[in-house]
């Protein structure tokens, strides 16, 4: 890398260094796929049935997250 100091910080101690990680997100998908559809939610006595019509796309199941609030914390049911 040609740089002589645009890219110096604290943790670039070296003046012609620079460290770039080209990874990417890994929560992120190249090929995004379809959400299910269609969900419905019926409370029983001491539960709630969940039902989702499956997306059109091919996908090998679902996780189903459960929290308290909106905002989370969520766990993985």
């Amino acid at each position: 890398m040609n740089n002589t100091t645009l890219y110096k910080n604290q943790s670039n101690d070296f003046t012609r260094a620079v460290f770039i990680a080209l990874m990417g997100d890994p929560t992120l998908r190249m090929d995004p796929v379809a959400p299910p559809g269609n969900l419905a939610a019926v409370q029983n006595i001491n539960s709630i049935n969940l039902s989702w019509s499956a997306a059109p796309d091919s996908v090998l199941g679902y996780h189903v997250y459960r929290g308290s609030s909106p905002t989370g914390p969520f766990s993985r049911l």
